[in-house]
């Protein structure tokens, strides 16, 4: 049973990168269509500065999904 909270645990880790994703590609979105307003310009980078920080909190998130089912495996190990 402790498999399967771990599952949904990561699960939840990738929906949050993924609404990460989501936040900077409407930065983006608001970036293009406000026509080099300020205001849009301010509000576009304080979104994709969010997305970063959502997509952060996912990957610790991720991180602590891998520590708590024993499968981390560091960059060069295998």
């Amino acid at each position: 049973m402790g498999n399967f909270k771990l599952y949904f645990y990561g699960l939840g880790a990738k929906a949050v990168m993924f609404i990460g994703i989501l936040v900077i590609v409407s930065g983006f979105f608001v970036l293009a269509f406000t026509g080099g307003e300020l205001i849009g310009i301010v509000f576009s980078i304080i979104m994709m500065i969010a997305g970063v920080g959502i997509i952060i909190f996912g990957k610790s998130i991720r991180f602590d999904y891998q520590r708590q089912s024993g499968n981390i495996i560091h960059r060069g190990d295998w």
